[in-house]
């Protein structure tokens, strides 16, 4: 007999969106993390998340399975974390995993003044800069 996890459609082990290369780097049962991979495979950054489901529905006279949900950009700080350093994604995601509320609302490390832009040496603003070069 199937369970519903046998029926839910998962978020692929790798993708392309928003000009990003993800890559599955670490599933458990309540959470994920995903490394943002440069033009040569290279791990550069990281998004951690808890697992969530849309449930199957019916659109349009058509049946939809359950699908696991990519965070969208307003998900971060309340259930996905951006992550420059795997260490802080293992933090993150061990946290989750334990049914514990993550950090605050931006998971970046680096000090910077309120007035400055924040680009990060290797983030994907200089990777998607990189790729297109």
């Amino acid at each position: 007999m199937k369970t519903v996890e046998d029926c839910t459609q998962r978020i692929p082990q790798e993708f392309s969106k928003n000009g990003n290369q993800y890559r599955l780097h670490t599933r458990g049962e309540r959470a994920m993390i995903y490394a943002i991979v440069d033009c040569d495979g290279i791990e550069v950054d990281y998004e951690v998340f808890e697992i969530r489901i849309r449930p199957a529905e019916k659109r349009f006279g058509k049946m939809y399975p359950s699908t696991e949900l990519f965070p969208p950009s307003e998900a971060f700080g309340s259930w996905a974390w951006w992550c420059p350093r795997l260490e802080k994604a293992i933090l993150y995601f061990d946290q989750l995993e334990r049914g514990e509320k993550c950090g605050h609302r931006n998971s970046i490390e680096v000090s910077h003044g309120e007035d400055q832009p924040l680009i990060v040496p290797g983030s994907t603003h200089e990777l998607k800069k990189k790729c297109r070069n």
